[in-house]
C-alpha cells in the first residue's frame, strides 16, 4: 500500500514537469509549435491527484 502512494505521489511530482513545455516539434522540418497548459491538463493533474487521496484513505481504513 506504502509504494501504491509512493507512485502516486511521483505521478504527481512528474506530471508537474509537464508546466515547463513551452513548444512541441511540429514536423520534421524543424519548426516549432507553442503549446499552453489548458483544460485538459488541469483534468489530467485532478485524477493524479484524486488517485493519491484515494490511496491514502484506504490506507488509514485497513490501518485501524
Amino acid at each position: 500500500m506504502k509504494t501504491q502512494i509512493k507512485l502516486s505521489g511521483a505521478a504527481i511530482i512528474l506530471g508537474l514537469f509537464a508546466i515547463g513545455i513551452r513548444e512541441l516539434p511540429e514536423n520534421a522540418g524543424g519548426k516549432n509549435m507553442e503549446v499552453y497548459v489548458g483544460f485538459g491538463y488541469i483534468a489530467w493533474m485532478i485524477s493524479f491527484i484524486y488517485l493519491f487521496l484515494d490511496q491514502v484513505k484506504e490506507l488509514k481504513v485497513l490501518s485501524k
